[in-house]
């Protein structure tokens, strides 16, 4: 099977192990793809299963969600289960993005209420990151100002605000490329 995903070109992400090789392969793909014109180029599918990282892993996520908004070859991110902070944010810096059914995305969010932008980046460096990267985004899918805490987006209400494109409905979707 691991062929098959190689040659699909089909990552599958559960942990920071798997955001390095991630890594590596969207590099590997953009290389491969040299001199193929973007809207021809066959797309990288990344698939997120329950994917959170630990505060000391973060910043490779980032990483992740900056090869991800760099890559010249598209990239379909699929979240399979769920998908938590700085996780969420390479899903969400994905071109396109789908879901199976009872997935769910979880942003950490936090206003600037108080302390100054220095002092509370010290203080919760992952969840304002996050927050950073993701309030402009969410403000204008929401339409509401954010407030401190988590959201939670299931994903009904993703499909709703269209964080995700479609539920995927058939695992052939992602095997061969029917998206």
């Amino acid at each position: 099977m691991k062929i098959k995903m190689e040659e699909n070109r089909i990552i599958f992400i559960q942990d920071v192990y798997d955001i390095s090789n991630a890594i590596q392969s969207i590099l590997q793909y953009n290389c491969e793809d040299n001199g193929i014109a973007r809207d021809t180029r066959i797309p990288i599918k990344i698939i997120f299963n329950y994917c959170r990282e630990q505060s000391e892993e973060s910043e490779v996520c980032y990483g992740l969600a900056n090869i991800i908004k760099m890559s010249n070859t598209p990239i379909i991110g699929i979240i399979l289960h769920g998908c938590v902070g700085s996780c969420a944010t390479a899903f969400l810096a994905c071109e396109d993005r789908l879901a199976f059914e009872n997935s769910f995305l979880i942003l950490y969010c936090n206003g600037k209420s108080g302390i100054e932008e220095e002092e509370k980046s010290a203080r919760i460096p992952i969840s304002y990151h996050i927050y950073q990267q993701n309030a402009s985004f969410l403000q204008d899918l929401i339409g509401a100002d954010l407030h401190e805490g988590f959201w939670y987006i299931d994903n009904d209400l993703a499909l709703k605000l269209k964080i995700i494109r479609k539920n995927i409905d058939d695992i052939d979707e992602i095997l061969w490329g029917i998206l």
